[in-house]
């Protein structure tokens, strides 16, 4: 018997909303229409948002699901810490005036903001690449399976 991870192959999408909004009413909308705030576990995920924001003309920043919980970067979506996956911009995460608690994306990288300000922000749909369980594989020979048909 061999234990393997089951991974997801499904792709995110994301979805950028123009309206101007502070982080958590990004989140709460996000939520309750989608699945939550965009996370990035890819650098393809990255080119995606990316493109989406260039095609919709937007050039500010907007929000994403990254947080500060006091220890630690995290994404807002399973409360899951960054890994490998960092693209801030350069002297980020600076934390100015110790009030810059929140996560946006701009053309450059990400940045540390204040989670009182309004932007445009990225919601996503569809699964996470993320491994949600296990499963087990039992690899049978067609010809084990018939001798053991026959002596059952």
């Amino acid at each position: 018997m061999r234990v393997a991870p089951l991974l997801l192959a499904a792709s995110h999408k994301y979805i950028l909303i123009q309206n101007g909004k502070t982080w958590s009413d990004a989140q709460a909308y996000c939520q309750a229409t989608y699945i939550d705030l965009a996370i990035i576990e890819s650098d393809e995920d990255v080119v995606q948002i990316q493109n989406t924001a260039q095609r919709q003309q937007v050039s500010s920043s907007a929000w994403i699901g990254l947080y500060n919980d006091i220890k630690s970067w995290r994404w807002s979506f399973g409360n899951e810490s960054l890994g490998n996956m960092k693209k801030w911009d350069i002297s980020q995460p600076n934390n100015v005036y110790g009030n810059q608690e929140c996560g946006a994306m701009s053309p450059k990288g990400w940045d540390d903001r204040h989670c009182a300000e309004g932007y445009p922000f990225v919601c996503f749909h569809g699964e996470s690449r993320r491994t949600v369980g296990c499963m087990h594989v039992l690899r049978l020979s067609l010809n084990y399976l018939k001798v053991f048909v026959r002596k059952a």
